[in-house]
């Protein structure tokens, strides 16, 4: 199966940050949040696996 180009924002429309400025919605920081529009199709894929083990990490 063919992923597309970019991925989908992983935004969840939730748009609260920690006390850490990360956000409990997509678990981006601030940063991340500002800059994934400049981010090239590669780096948006990386940051996705990224977030995916953040995920894990705060459920366990």
């Amino acid at each position: 199966m063919d992923r597309p180009l970019r991925p989908m924002s992983p935004c969840m429309s939730i748009c609260t940050l920690d006390d850490k400025r990360v956000c409990i919605g997509c678990r981006r920081t601030l940063d991340e949040i500002r800059g994934w529009a400049k981010l090239s199709p590669e780096q948006q894929w990386l940051l996705v696996g990224e977030l995916a083990e953040r995920r894990k990490k705060r459920s366990s």
